[in-house]
């Protein structure tokens, strides 16, 4: 069973969609939220994964969606199996424009099919009457999905939950689907084409790839990949989205004062701070203010040594020119919007 996000805001439960979407075709705007670089790598997870350069002969060099019999028959012979598993997405600020519900990203996650509790693994046979093409248009969610505790209710169509009562940040929609090889060898991982980085960039991408996309699931829980790292972020990420405020979430900020809002922006941009030491993690960051917010809870962030750590990062980023603001949990449980004109006094 899902353990539900609690302590809400009263004060969000006025948000339109807060609490409900009607019946209408849903888009998400990966746009929103998520750079360029990390779209096109959650869009390229589909089909038999990880590609392997020794399998290329197999495919005459191209990989389709759906695998070739020549490769099929080869897994088949190695004994490899597969587990299926959904790239699920949480969304917030969700808005209606002709007739489409549109939702902004705040958590990406992976999770294995399942049956009975276990981890549903197929054989290579199974790709043989089994279009995999055909998952991107299955309207499918997780209703009940805490990407927080990484649990859940109830996996079902679509149009099944959408008008059910539920706080609408839980529901987790399946964006894709990708069959996942228990066995693969990392020397032989391809990866997709990359901007013309340094080796120790693209090797370093290489090992974030596998370990958060292929590494093979040992049970049913899911694996968050993005996002916001607790419910207090979320309810401060609504209250911002209602004033028209939109922050990078989950930036790197590096000693030399470079700033990064993802590994794959941070490629992208073949900068070299990868090899620069990281201060820390902005929960949310505003780049042309150069704002760091940090969403403080009590439970980390009362000690005398957690005040001395936090006071020394934030002298670190002050020097580079960064300026932080550090919000108290309970602040933004009691009003989410009062801490939102805080931040815009700020900004």
């Amino acid at each position: 069973m899902s353990k539900l996000i609690t302590n809400r805001p009263e004060k969000l439960d006025n948000l339109e969609f807060y609490n409900k979407l009607p019946l209408l075709p849903l888009h998400i705007d990966l746009d929103s939220s998520i750079h360029d670089f990390l779209k096109f790598d959650i869009w390229g997870l589909d089909g038999l994964q990880p590609i392997e350069k020794k399998y290329l002969s197999k495919t005459s060099r191209f990989f389709g969606v759906n695998p070739s019999e020549e490769l099929i028959d080869t897994y088949e012979k190695e004994g490899i199996n597969f587990q299926l598993i959904h790239i699920i997405v949480n969304m917030y600020g969700f808005e209606e424009k002709d007739g489409v519900i549109i939702g902004k990203p705040y958590s990406i996650s992976l999770k294995p099919m399942e049956k009975r509790g276990e981890i549903d693994e197929v054989s290579p046979k199974f790709f043989k009457h089994f279009d995999m093409e055909k998952l991107r248009n299955n309207d499918n969610v997780y209703f009940g999905f805490n990407p927080f505790s990484q649990s859940y209710q109830i996996y079902g169509n679509c149009n099944f939950f959408m008008s059910a009562e539920l706080h609408t940040d839980m529901i987790g929609f399946v964006l894709n689907t990708y069959a996942l090889a228990t066995e693969w060898d990392f020397e032989q991982v391809c990866i997709p084409p990359m901007p013309d980085c340094n080796k120790y960039l693209t090797n370093k991408y290489k090992k974030y790839r596998t370990r958060r996309y292929f590494k093979k699931f040992d049970d049913i829980r899911p694996r968050k990949i993005w996002g916001c790292d607790s419910p207090i972020e979320l309810f401060l990420l609504h209250a911002l989205n209602a004033k028209d405020l939109t922050p990078e979430i989950q930036t790197a900020l590096f000693e030399d004062g470079s700033t990064h809002p993802s590994l794959h922006q941070m490629i992208a941009s073949n900068s070299q701070a990868s090899e620069i030491q990281q201060i820390t993690d902005a929960d949310f960051y505003f780049p042309d203010s150069k704002l760091a917010i940090f969403c403080d809870s009590n439970a980390y962030h009362r000690s005398k040594k957690a005040k001395a750590k936090d006071f020394k990062i934030d002298k670190k980023l002050n020097n580079l020119g960064i300026r932080c603001l550090r919000i108290m949990g309970t602040d933004i449980i009691n009003d989410p919007f009062k801490c939102v004109e805080t931040i815009r006094l700020n900004l």
